[in-house]
């Protein structure tokens, strides 16, 4: 039932044109049944609103903690990002790096002003079982601003019902092909 949490436009968008038809019929007729329908479906909209902001779905904390990440590290705060990740965290595209040698990683690119930011952006629907799609944009001095990712990442709910990212692979953005991130990295490291 998180339809009745997530404040989606599907909900909003035919309540609010109800709300017009209501009203318009109001204006032409001028019979308060008019009125009485559009003072309903006003409250109806009043009341998903209020439960939209009630309730943090498990998407909405998906997204929200992604935002945090992005945010953390614009402001070179790697352990605020990483607390975000799971301690189950594994980097498989990197061998299986755990998540204190990728935290060292990011601190170490960070640090040295190589990564200076993360955009987060794209974000589709998580599924149930905590799978997310996004779109990465890593900024910094030497680092093309065209430059994105493709992010297939899975978050996991924890015993503190808190969801947490456990694993993610980087994809072309175009194509979907996977990328050597390795690869990458180095070329990262050696624009220092």
């Amino acid at each position: 039932m998180d339809f009745l949490f997530e404040g989606w436009a599907a909900i909003y968008l035919p309540l609010a044109a109800v709300l017009v038809i209501f009203l318009a019929l109001w204006w032409r007729d001028r019979k308060r049944h008019w009125l009485v329908g559009a003072a309903a479906v006003a409250s109806l909209i009043g009341l998903y609103f209020v439960l939209d902001r009630a309730v943090e779905t498990d998407s909405e904390q998906i997204r929200r903690k992604l935002a945090e990440m992005g945010a953390a590290i614009g402001r070179k705060d790697t352990k605020a990002a990483f607390a975000h990740f799971s301690d189950q965290f594994v980097w498989e595209e990197m061998g299986g790096m755990k998540k204190a040698q990728v935290e060292l990683l990011a601190d170490r690119l960070i640090k040295s002003g190589v990564l200076t930011d993360v955009t987060i952006t794209d974000v589709r629907p998580p599924d149930k079982s905590g799978k997310v799609v996004f779109v990465a944009k890593p900024r910094g001095p030497n680092i093309p601003h065209e430059l994105h990712y493709r992010i297939k990442a899975q978050f996991v709910r924890e015993p503190d019902g808190q969801w947490r990212l456990r694993s993610f692979t980087t994809h072309n953005p175009v194509n979907d092909d996977p990328i050597e991130v390795g690869r990458l990295l180095e070329q990262a490291q050696q624009l220092r």
